[in-house]
């Protein structure tokens, strides 16, 4: 490449071109594109002048246009300076200057950063585009106290005179899926980061962004702060919204209509509430007597004097842990006709140790509480300083109707008197209590001297209509269990069977306790079918025993019937070893004490011997029983069902195979067996027969044969 000499000027002089009154017109520089050196180099050496000045008379043009369209990863301006300035000095690393002395309308912009994207961002590319970047980077160890701004706009007006409008930092942005007007990134973590957003109708969000629940937003004021709107004022939380105030005032200076307070949820859900909770946590342990909360009404008296007329506190009566206990109360103001006070309208006190709360109604023996409609009491006492009178004021009745009980309490005698008339009482239940021996006694007299008239206990059901099977009377016998439950033991019902007019039956039921429910111990029905038969039945289950003393006499036309069971319960669930039922007698003229389940025959010296088929005369022709231990106190079975012993019974056929079989009087003294005898002299006679056997016990339906065999 050949070269073109440089103009130089003398080794003693300053070289220039051109001068004030005789310059350049124009001046071209083109470097060649293999050119390794800048275009244009100025070396200013001069400290105190300027490199390059610019004088221009330009009106349309622009002063100086910098343009490149082939930029790569170059800059299209690159500044580079270094300053260091002295103490108490002022530097700037780039100035632009400007004065707008327009006085049409018009548009003055000081400076202009206008950055197109036309290249379309191929697909996996990600292109980031920076409008301008301010780095600001301090490197030093400081000492010394560093002020460091990004950005400082200052935008004033001198004059106030005319229409103005002063805006420090203006933002349009649109038109991507996510737009934000201020974007603020965390220095320490580049994922975690705050936006604000204009969007439709002025709306502006606020919003953070962060790993995990610490994007807080904070206002801190070292002032007020005020939220004035237009419309309404949201306040809008995932979790809970806290207010750190030492008072919280909701005013109303603009509308008549007073001031209104609305918590409100919309959500469906029928397990939450709505609630106001006042919470004192102290930072110490809590104290008897500290107050919690107070609620006050106020408002201006005749005096236009801020007075409170009502309140409600909240306060701990009880501070011990476990034990607690509360205060509140509902205070109204009111006056002595000097000094006026908030007084108890009403006081509820908790107590630590009985769960009891106790409640003062009104203030001053003279005040009046009033009660519209029922008053309902659960307690069981109402006291007085002095004398209570109940007045109706008026001619009406005085009615005591209490759904629980009613109780009078005197130290001496009450008394209840209705001359002419009766005393009656219409309430649930009626209780007469003593802590006395056998008491208390309730008398029914009467001095009359009538002999077929008497006092009488009478249960009435007066009802509209009565029906078949219906309750008219019932005495119940009531007493504590080990557990000090009170449970009901006996019970006599009265009730209707029929109520057919002229054809009326009835129902009397006595019942007992047994087993935690109540089973039946006498049952007596009129008979619907003969009207003059009542049906009684006495005990209940199969199990159960009925004794009767005394001789006893049935009159009927079918006679006595009995039924043994066994079909649901087998017979070693029902019987035990030698247990029986039957005909028993008791007769001896000794009381012997018979084995049990062993086979014996009355002998003529009134003794029980044991049976033995060796000889006719040990149980041939004799009476025969089942000896059931003493003679005396238990007996003899006669006749009935048996469970014999394993060891009273012999030649058992095998387990499962007893059913219906015969047994005779054994040759083994005092014994059954499954085999007749059948040696000479021997006598066979049948006792009775098998049902079941188990474990080598046998039930047997003892009924001796009144014939017998003598083998020869």
């Amino acid at each position: 490449m050949s070269t073109t000499p440089n103009i130089v000027p003398r080794g003693d002089q300053e070289g220039g071109l051109g001068t004030a009154t005789k310059s350049w017109g124009k001046l071209f520089i083109e470097n060649a594109s293999d050119s390794t050196t800048a275009a244009a180099t100025i070396s200013n050496l001069a400290p105190a002048q300027q490199a390059v000045t610019i004088e221009a008379s330009n009106t349309t043009g622009s002063v100086l246009n910098v343009n490149s369209a082939t930029l790569t990863t170059g800059s299209l301006l690159s500044y580079t300076g270094t300053a260091t300035p002295v103490d108490g000095a002022n530097n700037t690393f780039s100035l632009m200057r400007g004065v707008f002395a327009g006085t049409g309308t018009s548009t003055f912009k000081g400076s202009i950063l206008d950055v197109n994207k036309t290249g379309i961002t191929a697909s996996g590319k990600t292109a980031t585009v920076y409008g301008m970047q301010i780095d600001i980077e301090d490197t030093a160890t400081n000492v010394g106290t560093v002020d460091s701004y990004g950005l400082v706009v200052n935008n004033t007006f001198t004059s106030a005179n005319g229409t103005t409008k002063s805006v420090g930092l203006y933002t349009n942005v649109s038109g991507a899926d996510s737009n934000f007007d201020i974007y603020m990134e965390n220095s320490a973590d580049s994922s975690e980061y705050a936006t604000m957003a204009v969007g439709a109708g002025g709306a502006l969000t606020a919003t953070t962004v962060s790993d995990d629940t610490t994007g807080h937003f904070e206002v801190a004021a070292d002032g007020n702060i005020t939220l004035d709107a237009a419309g309404s004022i949201a306040l809008e939380s995932s979790t809970d919204t806290t207010i750190n105030t030492r008072n919280l005032l909701v005013e109303n200076v603009d509308s008549s209509h007073g001031t209104h307070l609305q918590i409100q949820d919309t959500n469906n859900s029928a397990d939450e509430k709505m609630s106001i909770t006042f919470t004192k946590d102290k930072g110490a342990a809590g104290a008897d007597n500290d107050v919690i909360f107070g609620i006050h009404a106020k408002a201006d008296n005749a005096a236009q004097e801020l007075t409170n007329f009502a309140s409600i506190n909240a306060a701990v009566a009880t501070a011990a842990d476990t034990d607690e206990a509360g205060v509140l109360q509902l205070k109204v103001a009111a006056s002595d006709g000097t000094t006026s006070g908030l007084l108890n309208g009403l006081l509820a006190v908790g107590h630590g140790t009985n769960n009891d709360v106790d409640v003062t109604l009104g203030s001053g023996t003279t005040s009046l509480t009033t009660i519209a409609g029922d008053l309902d009491i659960d307690g069981d006492m109402i006291t007085t300083a002095g004398n209570i009178e109940l007045a109706t004021g008026g001619s009406g009745n005085i009615t005591l109707d209490g759904a629980g009980d009613i109780a009078l309490e005197a130290a001496g005698r009450i008394s209840l008197e209705a001359v002419g008339g009766d005393i009656t009482g219409t309430t649930d239940n009626y209780t007469f209590s003593s802590g006395n021996s056998g008491k208390p006694l309730l008398t029914l007299k009467n001095t009359n001297t009538t002999r077929d008239q008497s006092g009488e206990l009478q249960f009435l059901k007066d009802a509209t209509d009565t029906a078949d099977a219906e309750d008219l009377g019932k005495i119940t016998f009531y007493g504590e269990d080990a557990g000090n439950n009170n449970t009901l033991f006996a019970q006599i019902l009265g009730e209707i069977l029929e109520t057919d007019e002229g054809d009326e039956q009835g129902k009397l039921t006595m019942t007992i306790a047994n087993n935690a429910s109540m089973a039946n111990a006498l049952t007596a029905s009129g008979n619907k079918v003969n009207a003059s038969t009542v049906d009684v039945t006495i005990g209940a289950g199969e199990a159960a025993t009925t004794t009767i003393y005394g001789n006893t006499s049935i009159w009927g036309r079918k006679g006595l019937t009995t039924v043994q069971d066994l079909g649901l319960t087998t017979f070693e669930n029902t019987y035990a070893s030698g247990e029986y039922n039957g005909e028993v007698f008791r007769y001896g003229s000794t009381d012997e004490n018979l084995t049990v389940g062993g086979l014996y025959f009355l002998h003529t010296d009134g003794t029980w011997d044991l049976a033995d088929a060796d000889a006719v005369a040990t149980g041939g022709s004799q009476l025969l029983g089942v000896g059931l231990g003493s003679t005396f106190e238990v007996g003899v079975l006669f006749k009935g069902l048996i469970r014999i012993p394993s060891t009273e019974i012999l030649n058992t056929p095998g387990s499962g195979a007893v059913d219906g079989l015969p047994l005779y009087v054994s040759t083994t003294a005092g014994h059954f067996d499954f085999t007749a005898p059948s040696g000479s002299g021997d006598f066979v006679r049948i006792v009775g027969y098998a049902i079941d056997d188990h474990s080598g016990d046998v039930l047997v339906r003892f009924d001796p044969d009144k014939s017998w065999v003598e083998l020869s």
